[in-house]
C-alpha cells in the first residue's frame, strides 16, 4: 500500500495498519510507510 496524499492519508493509514499489525514483516511495512509520508510532506 504505497498510495500517498499529503499528510492527510497518515492517520486513515496508521490505524488501521496499528490494529493489524501482528508480525513484524507488518510492522516493517508500518515504519517503512511512516518514511515516505514524511519525506513527500517535506517535499511539498
Amino acid at each position: 500500500c504505497s498510495s500517498i496524499v499529503g499528510g492527510e492519508s497518515k492517520d486513515p493509514v496508521k490505524q488501521p495498519s496499528k490494529e493489524n499489525r501482528t508480525t513484524a514483516e507488518g510492522t516493517a511495512e508500518d515504519n517503512n510507510q511512516e518514511d515516505e509520508l514524511e519525506f513527500t510532506i517535506r517535499e511539498n
